[in-house]
């Protein structure tokens, strides 16, 4: 009888592990003085669904993760850049600069390579933080930020 009761206690034990997981968030912000207007293209044509503007001091999410495990470092597959060719970036609606997202596709403007540290695109180059953790959860976000010396890019 002892043993089935300590088989039992184990098996209900066993039953009682807590999961770990965490949550990744990923915002654009715009660290400017300036508007600042994001218009994906895909395929060629403007992807309406991901187009959205940046007011100076604002930030925008542009997609989370959500995992099993608590992670490092923030997760992101990169749903909001899936299937789009470049990012046109408008400032004060007058300066453009495109980042390019597909290497097939070359802008015969003013433009940041997939390869550049500066392009919206390069998720490596986000600044990571960890908002919150506890014993089994973990929330993190990372942060692309449009800066002035962007601006000044865009305009000369």
């Amino acid at each position: 009888m002892k043993k089935y009761l300590i088989i039992l206690l184990s098996i209900l034990a066993s039953g009682c592990i807590v999961e770990e997981s965490s949550i990744s968030n990923i915002l654009v912000e715009n660290l400017t003085t300036h508007s600042v207007l994001i218009t994906p293209y895909k395929a060629g044509a403007i992807d309406s669904t991901k187009l959205f503007s940046l007011s100076p001091g604002q930030n925008k999410s542009i997609g989370s993760d959500e995992g099993m495990g608590k992670t490092i470092g923030p997760v992101y597959f990169g749903d909001y850049f899936r299937n789009l060719d470049s990012i046109v970036v408008l400032w004060d609606n007058t300066y453009r600069v495109t980042h390019m997202i597909s290497d097939s596709f070359v802008s015969t403007g003013k433009y940041i390579s997939i390869l550049n540290e500066r392009n919206i695109a390069k998720l490596s180059k986000y600044k990571s933080a960890k908002v919150k953790e506890t014993k089994h959860f973990v929330e993190w976000t990372a942060t692309y930020s449009f800066t002035e010396a962007d601006y000044e890019f865009a305009k000369d």
